[in-house]
């Protein structure tokens, strides 16, 4: 009988210890850094960082920072339109600054009021303009310099 309870102590201490390291491990952080362009260093304004598997993420803001509550273990998944997705195993630290590569440049898109589609898929009328001609144009703002450049576009402020 005194062998059963020696054991039964030590099996319940070890337990105990075993628990309490899981607990441990599972505490979440606030995880923190910046996200930057790899070319140039120019902070990215509006990249996801999503924790993969979970609805729980954050947008980086205008200086390409970000904060977010994490646990050791996570893995990071952080995307930018243009940009090719990093996927980031979270350890110990509570600083991670990301640097992204550009990725495969964006196809012809064309903005239609609310929303955008690929040129490809409109039916109707496409006038383009070029950035080429709206530098010998004088013009206060964007929108005069637009003036007179595509049919049925109409200008008003």
């Amino acid at each position: 009988m005194k062998v059963y309870c020696y054991l039964s102590k030590y099996f319940l201490s070890v337990l105990f210890l075993l628990a309490s390291i899981t607990i441990v491990s599972a505490q979440s952080r606030t995880l923190s850094g910046t996200i930057t362009d790899a070319a140039n260093g120019e902070p990215l304004i509006g990249a996801t960082i999503l924790v993969q598997g979970t609805s729980n993420g954050t947008v980086t803001d205008f200086d390409g920072s970000y904060a977010l509550d994490v646990n050791t273990g996570d893995i990071l998944v952080v995307s930018f339109t243009g940009y090719t997705n990093k996927e980031i195993t979270v350890g110990a630290e509570s600083n991670i600054d990301i640097v992204l590569d550009q990725g495969v440049l964006i196809d012809e898109v064309v903005v239609t009021g609310y929303s955008s589609q690929r040129k490809r898929d409109i039916i109707g009328a496409v006038s383009v303009v070029n950035t080429d001609d709206m530098q010998n144009v004088t013009g206060a703002s964007f929108l005069q310099q637009l003036e007179g450049r595509a049919a049925g576009l109409n200008v008003t402020t």
